[in-house]
């Protein structure tokens, strides 16, 4: 089964565009990459927090709003 989601389909186009890249600039682009798809992840768990959907959304939010105080 191949999985079809944004995240997988990104990767795969991704793969195929590094390759056209040049050795030596591969590096670089892998790690915007990688940073970009660490962004993506935080916005998501920020998201679903605020919204409260994850499950211990208002404990973070307090413990955030805590450490924001002192």
């Amino acid at each position: 089964m191949v999985c079809s989601c944004t995240l997988c389909i990104r990767s795969k186009e991704f793969q195929v565009a590094l390759e056209k890249i040049p050795e030596s600039d591969r590096e670089f682009w892998t790690n915007l990459y990688n940073h970009l798809c660490n962004v993506e992840e935080d916005r998501d768990y920020y998201k679903v927090v605020v919204d409260g959907s994850w499950p211990s959304a208002d404990e973070v939010i307090s413990h955030h709003r805590a450490n924001r105080k002192q």
